[in-house]
């Protein structure tokens, strides 16, 4: 009995963390990847251990059997199995409610995870109960059972997150957890074919009814990333990459180069500011776009671009027309840790590794910027591509953005990207957009002369070069009411929720 209750409280712990961990590929596609998402997961998981810890503790005490303990486990097993199935119509559907974010997650979390999450938690007192009887020594088993299974809670966090999303696609982790839980609490008491019949028969019929497709979008490949849930698709004219919900990149199908999203031209303000720049680094791949109409447009320049996801990349060149050449290298790493590690001085660094749902926090901060700067040659530039309005409530993060790229360098100019619609005198200040943020400690250029060269720049592939110049911001920002964004305070998350809510 000692021996099979450490491996089942092993097994266990690691299964608790494998779930919680595929909780935050499982939520993100529908509620983004933002701090109330990993608020509502640990906390449901807290709350359903806890839980589970009680009535372990007091159903053991009243029947302390191994069949009570793997109908327990099995039940776990069974719950999570259907996951695979059941997760993503039931998210679609609260998203559809249109509830805020943090409210949402909670409820999709709670749904999905707090019974099966229960279940595992009566585990570890359940088997503590059983190898008391056989031990007598209840501080002692107490202590062995829990560390063996701290380890597996290590081990299954360690192998989901460096192993297993990477290599499997996530319903088929979520299935094969399922059965492994279910077999080990079949382990438990007598064999009952029946119930493994249903088991086998329930998942066909499940898979069959989440998959039907109403939309008439045609996909071309979906990928659970260490980081995003990747969709690629198009339609008659143009190809997108989209990361959980937000469409990240999209060309013209027509061209192949030509961007969906009009800010990305707003990128070749580095060539006004820097005519004579020779090297650039994106932070940030998406559908390389940029890095593509650049390598086009400007042949003599050096473009490197750090990309956090090796799956991005591999999309980027599959579906994007990414090509790596003498002129155009690709590094798999986060922007951060290859500025740190890179010992190369750039012209122009492009921050696009932002998107509407969640902005990785350390490539915002005051920090971060004084380590780009050290990677500028003298008059170099920054450009960060933001999203939030120009004025009102939504216009915080844009502002607060600016406020720090102010703490670092003497110039900031403010960019917003108007539609085809408006025009750069006449736009409404209050919705959110896309705004183009470009710091230099170079000399400073008037709107005349600025508006000027994207006259001169402007090419068919890049059209809206010349009304994002012209859109330019001369009066004084308004920051005293936003937070400088630090390593140690950057409540981006926030922030941006506001701007896009």
């Amino acid at each position: 009995m000692r021996i099979a209750m450490s491996l089942t409280v092993f097994v266990c712990g690691a299964a608790v963390m494998c779930l919680e961990i595929l909780g935050f590929r499982m939520l993100p596609p529908y509620f983004g990847s933002s701090i109330y998402v990993t608020g509502s997961l640990i906390s449901i998981f807290l709350l359903a251990l806890s839980l589970g810890y009680y009535l372990g503790g007091r159903i053991a005490d009243k029947k302390p059997s191994p069949k009570v303990l793997g109908l327990v486990i099995l039940g776990s097993g069974v719950l999570i199995a259907l996951l695979a199935y059941y997760f993503r119509p039931l998210c679609q559907t609260i998203e559809s409610w249109g509830w805020h974010t943090r409210w949402g997650s909670l409820l999709a979390s709670t749904l999905l995870f707090v019974i099966p999450a229960t279940l595992l938690g009566m585990v570890s007192p359940f088997a503590i109960r059983l190898s008391t009887l056989a031990i007598g020594d209840v501080g002692k088993t107490a202590g062995n059972l829990y560390a063996i299974s701290t380890v597996g809670s290590v081990v299954g966090t360690l192998a989901t997150s460096f192993y297993l999303i990477a290599l499997i696609r996530l319903h088929l982790i979520i299935v094969g957890l399922g059965v492994v839980l279910s077999l080990l609490g079949l382990a438990l008491f007598s064999f009952r074919p029946r119930v493994l019949l249903f088991l086998l028969l329930l998942s066909p019929l499940a898979h069959a009814w989440w998959m039907v497709d109403l939309s008439s979008f045609k996909v071309l490949e979906t990928k659970e990333s260490l980081y995003h849930y990747i969709l690629i698709g198009e339609d008659k004219n143009w190809r997108v990459m989209q990361f959980n919900r937000t469409v990240q990149s999209g060309i013209s199908k027509k061209d192949k180069i030509t961007s969906i999203a009009p800010y990305t031209d707003g990128f070749h303000l580095g060539l006004i500011l820097v005519p004579n720049a020779k090297k650039v680094l994106f932070i940030g791949c998406g559908g390389a776009t940029g890095p593509r109409q650049f390598r086009g447009l400007y042949p003599d320049l050096q473009i490197d671009i750090a990309e956090i996801d090796p799956d991005v990349v591999k999309l980027a060149k599959k579906y994007f027309y990414l090509t790596e050449d003498d002129k155009l290298k690709v590094y798999v790493e986060d922007g951060r840790v290859f500025l740190n590690r890179s010992k190369e001085k750039y012209d122009i660094i492009i921050m696009d590794a932002y998107f509407a749902e969640a902005i990785p926090f350390h490539l915002t901060t005051k920090e971060f910027l004084e380590i780009v700067k050290k990677r500028l040659q003298p008059g170099g530039v920054i450009i960060c591509n933001v999203i939030g309005s120009v004025r009102g409530v939504k216009s915080k993060y844009p502002r607060s953005q600016y406020k720090t790229l102010r703490r670092v360098f003497s110039t900031v100019y403010f960019f917003p990207v108007i539609h085809e619609y408006e025009k750069p005198e006449n736009y409404d200040g209050e919705i959110s957009r896309n705004i183009i943020l470009v710091a230099t400690d170079g000399k400073k250029l008037s709107k005349s002369q600025i508006v000027d060269r994207a006259r001169k720049l402007q090419k068919d592939i890049i059209p809206f070069l010349t009304s994002i110049a012209s859109a330019l911001i001369t009066s004084e920002i308004w920051t005293a009411d936003v937070p400088l964004l630090l390593d140690d305070y950057a409540p981006v998350d926030d922030l941006i929720k506001v701007a896009i809510d």
